[in-house]
């Protein structure tokens, strides 16, 4: 059968687990609000880099492990946005770190400030 992979009993255990899979990096969106969020890695003994500027060329300042709870006080950049944090240092602004932790729903999941009137 040409198109289908068998998967493995890792990949199973960590979709079943909601621990990741391939199909929540495609689903990952841009994180566009300020508010509070806490760090969620596929990997649990992984650890979000926090830099020195917005952009994988500075410094790594804070290695955030699973959650981490940061307050995003600005969003830097659009095509691929950072959040400058109340930790003193920078962090991707993507689902596929972060989750919001604020009150209500997450504000990125209902529609994108760059392309839509929100």
């Amino acid at each position: 059968m040409t198109g289908f992979h068998k998967p493995t009993v890792a990949a199973l255990a960590c979709l079943l687990a909601g621990l990741g899979s391939a199909a929540d990096t495609a689903s990952a969106y841009d994180l566009l609000y300020t508010g509070t969020y806490r760090v969620k890695l596929a990997d649990p003994h992984d650890t979000l880099n926090c830099r020195q500027g917005p952009d994988l060329d500075h410094a790594i300042l804070l290695r955030l492990p699973t959650g981490t709870e940061l307050a995003a006080i600005a969003v830097i950049g659009e095509q691929k946005p950072w959040f400058n944090t109340d930790l003193g240092c920078y962090v991707r602004a993507s689902s596929h770190y972060l989750i919001w932790h604020g009150p209500g729903e997450d504000p990125s999941g209902m529609c994108d400030r760059r392309t839509e009137s929100c």
